[in-house]
């Protein structure tokens, strides 16, 4: 089903900016769509919403590609891992697919027939969620009272009764004020680029056809909803990177404010596509990568919201430079943990605690918070020091709801320590020895990351009332955190939890060769649960160790013994 990233965003600030005077309001807007860069509007503690704090930063995906002349093959490489949310089934299966036009293998939803992520004989693609805003919010009040028609529904619900609901609409699209998600005092319209036509599907199909860059260009302009940063590498050696997605040509507010005005209307026929917005093929660097970062410039018209730049700028990190990278450099980039960003923020943590003498306890957790390196290692306590602290002490200061704005925005982070760095050093100071006293007095026995940063493979049926308990897996170390390369997205927290979000497939090509490609799902092929194939690559994951999917029939022949045979009824 095709979604605006935003709407989720948007309910949560919807709430914020009622609960706001107009004033504060438009200033926290602005330091929402700046990401960070200013700070100034929690000084004292304060609440800005009453919504719950959700998981910080969710959303990702990874997607490099290598051209040849740093691969040191004949052809280029492309490796890509999904984030997606955590849980059994595994939302993707590993699929190869050969018929007289379409021969290739790569990553499938279950029940849609093409593949997000994959490579065929000529190109491999890969790509990560664009947060593309291909919709806008439309405040109608003034707007005259026949120009909106109302008709009534009623739904018979099993074991419930009937339901009579009111849905209205007027001619910019639905009143979507009026439900849960998206209340509103005042009626608001949703102009959606989806409510017209798109064929995603025939776009997808041409892409594992396409033989060459331009083709593979062509074939993603039918691509609308939701918008994706698409990688490309190819036989030939050359890597590219385009942007898929539609947009309103005529938008005229986008930051100006949450919503729009009704007289502001734009045409949902008149829209930007992937052959209007920035393109990159064959950089210099010799290599493309993206990681839900913000598109480059001639792209401003795309979006507001995008991930921190901490996943980008290690991938950068560890593909520059001028030496080759082969697909086991690519396996490990898969799997890298280091987080220097968080470095400067525990630096301000420790510099509010002081070097006053400690008890013994309190001691031991500001000793790994020093020697800490960045690292989320399922072995690191250090990890674990400075995550709980952290919490803590933004517990400390403010509701837990407070984050909700932030969290929407997912630029939870570097709000938070824009937040922390305005305080008042004494306030500061004081709420951190209040949260390091607490946190240690409730010090888990082994402070391991990976033992309190679990990754929790229950099956879908597993948060059914009863029979729920018989639907369990086993939780497993988690390595990783919001913004590593290897995500494991999880909410503040001072004591153990789960990981809801982050990398749950992983893919590898080496253009060079036909059958050299590389899979791995966090969970199984199956979804039948308690079949062999249910969570069989759990272990793999945990090993880093990947399944190679032949493309050429013959390899896949040879080496896949088992075979099911499908007839009609």
């Amino acid at each position: 089903m095709a979604v605006d990233a935003s709407w989720v965003a948007w309910g949560r600030l919807l709430r914020a900016r009622a609960s706001m005077p107009p004033a504060a309001w438009a200033a926290l807007w602005q330091r929402l769509v700046a990401g960070g860069a200013a700070a100034g509007l929690s000084n004292q503690p304060a609440s800005l919403t009453e919504q719950a704090l959700a998981a910080l930063a969710r959303g990702g995906s990874n997607s490099v590609a290598v051209a040849a002349g740093r691969s040191g093959g004949a052809g280029a490489l492309i490796a890509s891992d999904p984030h997606l949310a955590i849980g059994l089934p595994n939302p993707c299966l590993i699929a190869g697919l050969h018929s007289p036009q379409t021969q290739a293998v790569g990553l499938m939803m279950p029940g849609i027939p093409f593949m997000p992520v994959g490579r065929n004989r000529w190109i491999a693609w890969g790509g990560t969620n664009l947060y593309a805003q291909t919709s806008d919010l439309f405040d109608l009040a003034g707007l005259p009272a026949g120009q909106i028609s109302t008709r009534h529904e009623t739904i018979k619900v099993r074991g419930g009764g009937t339901r009579t609901l009111r849905l209205r609409r007027c001619p910019l699209g639905p009143i979507v004020s009026d439900g849960r998600m998206l209340r509103h005092d005042r009626p608001l319209a949703l102009r959606w680029i989806g409510h017209q036509p798109t064929d995603e599907l025939s776009a997808m199909l041409g892409v594992a056809r396409a033989r060459n860059f331009d083709e593979f260009s062509r074939a993603v302009e039918g691509i609308a909803v939701p918008g994706l940063n698409l990688t490309f590498a190819g036989v030939d050696g050359r890597v590219g990177q385009l942007l898929a997605t539609h947009v309103p040509r005529q938008r005229r507010s986008l930051g100006h404010d949450l919503v729009v005005p009704w007289r502001q209307p734009w045409d949902p026929a008149d829209r930007l596509t992937s052959a209007d917005l920035p393109v990159r093929c064959d950089p210099a660097a010799g290599y493309v990568a993206s990681a839900n970062d913000r598109p480059p410039a001639g792209a401003e018209g795309v979006g507001l919201f995008y991930a921190p730049d901490d996943r980008i700028a290690r991938l950068r990190l560890l593909l520059g430079g001028g030496g080759p990278i082969t697909p086991g450099d690519l396996a490990a980039l898969q799997q890298d943990v280091d987080h220097a960003p968080a470095l400067p923020l525990r630096d301000l943590l420790l510099a509010g605690l002081g070097k006053a003498p400690r008890p013994a306890p309190q001691q031991r957790i500001v000793a790994l918070l020093a020697q800490w390196d960045g690292c989320y290692g399922a072995e690191s306590a250090g990890a674990t020091a400075f995550e709980f602290l952290l919490a803590r002490t933004v517990f400390t200061l403010w509701k837990r709801s407070a984050l909700s704005p932030y969290d929407a925005v997912r630029r939870a982070r570097p709000l938070i320590q824009a937040d922390l760095e305005a305080l008042p050093p004494e306030i500061l100071a004081r709420a951190l020895d209040k949260a390091l006293a607490r946190l240690a007095r409730r010090w888990p026995r082994d402070p391991r990351w990976g033992q309190v940063h679990r990754l929790r493979l229950r099956h879908a049926l597993g948060a059914l009332p009863r029979i729920g308990k018989y639907f369990g897996a086993p939780d497993i170390p988690a390595a990783g955190c919001n913004d590593t390369v290897n995500k494991a997205a999880h909410g503040l927290s001072d004591k153990a939890h789960w990981a809801g979000f982050g990398a749950a497939a992983r893919h590898i090509s080496d253009l060079g060769d036909p059958d050299a490609n590389q899979f791995l799902l966090l969970g199984g092929q199956d979804g039948w649960f308690g079949s062999a194939n249910f969570a069989d690559q759990v272990a793999r994951w945990a090993g880093g160790t990947y399944i190679t999917v032949p493309l050429r029939l013959e390899a896949a022949q040879a080496g896949f013994g088992h075979k099911t045979t499908f007839r009609p009824a």
